[in-house]
């Protein structure tokens, strides 16, 4: 597939091998090679923002450090003061090695006993830290697990009439969507399936609404119905809900008898939209006459996620037809929520 880019003076997507835009005429290599140079004076002022950065002075590096000690120590003293109700001692442990590690504090420590290094300060703060740190996450493990007591009470004595009784909660009454098979309602479905299936379709579609109110996509079931293109005659019934709410869910026979919710349609296809560009493309070449001619224009295309769940992928391309001229064509592809890819083709 020939890269494109776009022409600066017109706006229109042409090929990077162009000499000139077809559509303004304007020079398309002067302008990738001002892109180019464009680009390399970016990273060359990058790489000097980098140099400078590393080669600062010696006195600048040593106020940073003398600055970052300071915040980190500030904000371990505030945590030990929200602490200090939980762990009075480790949080004074705390405080003590910030103070340790705060590069003021310890100029302060050597000008009045030059016996203490930095390594010996830095060794002491960072010890009280680590056992501040420990035992306040260990006073935080014990307080969320608590140790069972070994005190056991006497039983009291509990009136019948003093126990309440938790409310049964009621299941929603779908009766008024579910609208049996007769064979005066239904002659052609009666029919295909006959007076036994009939009863055990009639039997399970009460079931049926009430697995499509376990999901959480499904606000409210208000219609139930056996899909015809899903199900096989005398040997499986599948069904579908409509929610109020848009959403549609497909439930068989055998999804009653699992225990895992059943998906809505809207959740079958994951991932982005434009992951089935791709897919859409190799379906679109081989219903070409030359798929090796097709060449898209990447910039129009457009992927999304209808209210059904099936996912839509408009592809404009041009590709040559079956006496070798090229054509402008617009490929739509409908991926359904079965994962299969329903291909059309259009003129442009």
């Amino acid at each position: 597939m020939a890269k494109l880019t776009k022409c600066e003076d017109c706006g229109k997507v042409v090929s990077v091998n162009a000499v000139t835009c077809p559509n303004c005429g304007s020079p398309i290599q002067a302008q990738l090679q001002n892109q180019l140079n464009l680009k390399r004076q970016k990273e060359e002022e990058i790489q000097q923002k980098i140099d400078a950065f590393k080669n600062r002075p010696e006195s600048q590096k040593k106020q940073e450090k003398i600055l970052l000690s300071v915040i980190v120590s500030m904000f371990i003293c505030l945590y030990a003061f929200f602490k200090f109700s939980e762990n009075p001692l480790m949080a004074i442990f705390l405080i003590i090695g910030s103070a340790l590690i705060c590069i003021p504090v310890k100029n302060f420590i050597q000008l009045k006993n030059p016996n203490f290094k930095n390594w010996i300060l830095n060794l002491i703060g960072g010890l009280l830290l680590f056992i501040g740190f420990m035992e306040i996450i260990g006073t935080k493990e014990s307080v969320s697990n608590p140790q069972p007591s070994n005190n056991i009470q006497a039983p009291s004595t509990v009136k019948q009439e003093d126990i309440i009784k938790p409310q049964e909660v009621a299941k929603k009454d779908y009766s008024k969507i579910v609208v049996p098979y007769t064979k005066k309602n239904m002659p052609k479905l009666y029919a295909s399936w006959g007076a036994n299936w009939i009863n055990k379709i009639n039997n399970m579609m009460p079931k049926v609404v009430e697995k499509a109110a376990q999901n959480p996509k499904c606000d409210e079931p208000e219609m139930v119905d056996i899909a015809d293109n899903r199900s096989i005659v005398k040997k499986e019934a599948v069904f579908f809900v409509d929610c109020k709410n848009g959403e549609r869910l497909y439930i068989s026979q055998n999804d009653l008898n699992a225990n895992a919710i059943v998906k809505a349609e809207s959740e079958q296809l994951e991932g982005e939209p434009s992951n089935y560009i791709q897919p859409c493309r190799e379906a679109i070449q081989a219903k070409l006459q030359f798929p090796s001619s097709f060449d898209d224009e990447l910039l129009s295309i457009t992927a999304r996620k209808m209210p059904s769940g099936n996912i839509e992928v408009i592809i404009p391309f041009t590709a040559k037809n079956g006496i070798g001229n090229e054509l402008s064509y617009t490929g739509r592809c409908l991926i359904t929520t079965r994962k299969e890819i329903e291909v059309s083709l259009e003129n442009r």
